[in-house]
């Protein structure tokens, strides 16, 4: 589910390596062979346009999840860390991480006031 947004070539790039890095995961950790998995698995990228013209990147998976208590700050993950950088450095935006059902990361930025 993504709108028609141009976006600066600066935020694009960084975009784009949020993705790869996301769906890299999700392929990697969130649906274990030895698991079935009810409703089927999903990943899922979602681009909008919020009312106060802020972009919000949403991207994840219905799998397993991060562990419970999950700090991403503790993580040695350089893909979660990446993730990280990039979405509050590069983009200059919010990162959230929402584990109820899966795993899911949300980006809010303004692509538009640098």
């Amino acid at each position: 589910e993504i709108e028609n947004v141009n976006i600066p070539l600066l935020f694009a790039i960084p975009c784009g390596l949020i993705l790869n890095e996301i769906i890299s995961n999700s392929l990697k950790h969130a649906f274990p062979g030895n698991r079935i998995f009810k409703p089927e698995p999903e990943i899922f990228i979602r681009l909008k346009t919020l009312p106060d013209k802020r972009l919000q990147l949403t991207a994840g998976d219905n799998g397993v999840g991060l562990p419970q208590n999950y700090q991403l700050s503790d993580s040695a993950s350089l893909g979660l860390y990446l993730i990280h950088i990039l979405s509050t450095e590069q983009l200059d935006g919010k990162l959230e991480i929402n584990t109820q059902k899966g795993t899911i990361f949300t980006v809010t930025f303004n692509p538009f006031h640098k």
